[in-house]
């Protein structure tokens, strides 16, 4: 439940303008129109960054505390839990900020992993937090790669689907080209495709799940 919470704050900063509520008409020029757009997008920039920010202090307030011989509460235990819960919540497509604290809590361990003051025993607990993390990562990483073609039937069967709001267009190859350019362009299809289809899929639920719309923002953001 804590987890789940945290997530939920970092991913309700990022801001996406809303294009109703902007001051651009249609009397505007095309240059107003390109500073306003400009002005968009340095809000959701401003934003992400933002929300990163926020996680890197809670990360690190959190750390501090199982470092912490003062309290008499035992922080590392809860950690653990919250570690656990990032990587269970890594792949879901309502938790995108979970990739973006995994990222940081990397940077975060190996730091204090290489802390010389820092105490003995977090140390430890920091090199077993990163190992785990990396490994679950990696495995991932190379599922993802092996299963292409698992990927790209589920990606067919759902661009199938009749009167979907999850279909999207793709623009065809329009050249030849050479054959190692033509694997990178595919595997660039392929993610555009995910991408698109992924964030269809919250637009989609959110009317049940109003906070599904937080998940969308942070993923264009």
């Amino acid at each position: 439940m804590v987890s789940a919470l945290i997530l939920q704050m970092i991913q309700a900063i990022v801001y996406l303008p809303n294009p109703d509520q902007s001051d651009v008409n249609l009397e505007q020029s095309v240059k107003e129109e390109m500073t306003q757009k400009q002005v968009d997008e340095l809000q959701v920039i401003n934003s992400y960054d933002t929300a990163v920010r926020t996680g890197q202090n809670f990360l690190s307030v959190f750390l501090k505390k199982c470092a912490s011989k003062s309290d008499e509460t035992d922080y590392r235990p809860l950690f653990e839990n919250f570690v656990h819960d990032l990587l269970a919540t890594v792949n879901k497509p309502e938790w995108p900020a979970s990739e973006m604290i995994l990222s940081v809590l990397g940077r975060l361990l190996v730091h204090t992993f290489s802390t010389k003051s820092t105490e003995m025993s977090l140390r430890v607990a920091s090199l077993d937090y990163l190992g785990v993390v990396a490994a679950k990562l990696r495995r991932d990483a190379v599922t993802s790669n092996t299963d292409i073609a698992t990927v790209e039937t589920l990606l067919q069967r759902l661009e199938e689907l009749p009167n979907s709001a999850m279909q999207a267009d793709y623009e065809p190859e329009s050249a030849p080209m050479k054959e190692d350019k033509k694997v990178e362009k595919n595997g660039n299809k392929l993610i555009e495709r995910l991408e698109c289809l992924l964030l269809a899929y919250l637009r989609r639920h959110a009317s049940a799940d109003p906070s599904l719309m937080f998940s969308h923002n942070f993923y264009i953001g």
